[in-house]
């Protein structure tokens, strides 16, 4: 056996105290199911592709039913974001999104990406996720493009909903909330009339 495919030593922990799988002696990510252990891919691969296998198979698996090992893929936060961006720059192309709009929605899914990781199902993310997010774009901007920014991203899980690439809306929970308009009239109100 080559170096490269050789078990790691010491066993990785769990990325979170949640995460549904263990780390088996035989060096790969499983799960105990119906009184089975089930194997998800090598700790060497990571954790992700080992997650985004168990949540492709997991209904059938604990139905008692054969997974299918080729079934589609899970969508990550990558492919979704990728098919997102495609989508907006044929609407550029077509003169229905000026390039301006097209940029913010580039930083948006470069934002989503960072927080989220790119091999993050989106089936995975939870309302702590989102208020996360939020957190991060407060401590840059004021309530105005916090606004701006909350809209653009409901609009990425929106369009994979609408595209059936998921099957179920993602939710975000309150701590993904718009600014209150009292906050953003207060806001306003603070910078004064701006004049071009």
């Amino acid at each position: 056996m080559s170096a490269d495919h050789s078990i790691p030593t010491a066993k990785p922990s769990k990325p979170t105290p949640d995460f549904p799988l263990f780390a088996h002696g035989s060096g790969r990510w499983a799960k105990k199911i119906r009184g089975k252990t089930v194997y998800f891919g090598s700790w060497a691969d990571g954790w992700e592709p080992a997650l985004a296998r168990y949540l492709a198979q997991k209904n059938d698996l604990h139905a008692g039913r054969v997974a299918n090992a080729d079934q589609a893929a899970v969508l990550t936060v990558g492919a979704l974001c990728g098919r997102y961006l495609t989508r907006k720059e044929s609407m550029v192309e077509s003169g229905e999104l000026s390039p301006r709009t097209f940029i913010d929605y580039t930083g948006t899914v470069k934002r989503l990406q960072k927080t989220f990781g790119k091999n993050r199902p989106v089936d995975d993310l939870r309302p702590r996720d989102f208020e996360k997010l939020r957190l991060a774009i407060t401590k840059v901007w004021g309530p105005v493009r916090t606004k701006n920014e909350i809209v653009r991203v409901r609009g990425v899980f929106r369009f994979a909903l609408k595209n059936r690439m998921i099957d179920r809306e993602v939710y975000f929970g309150d701590g993904f909330n718009v600014p209150k308009l009292a906050t953003l009239r207060k806001h306003r109100h603070t910078r004064g009339i701006q004049m071009f």
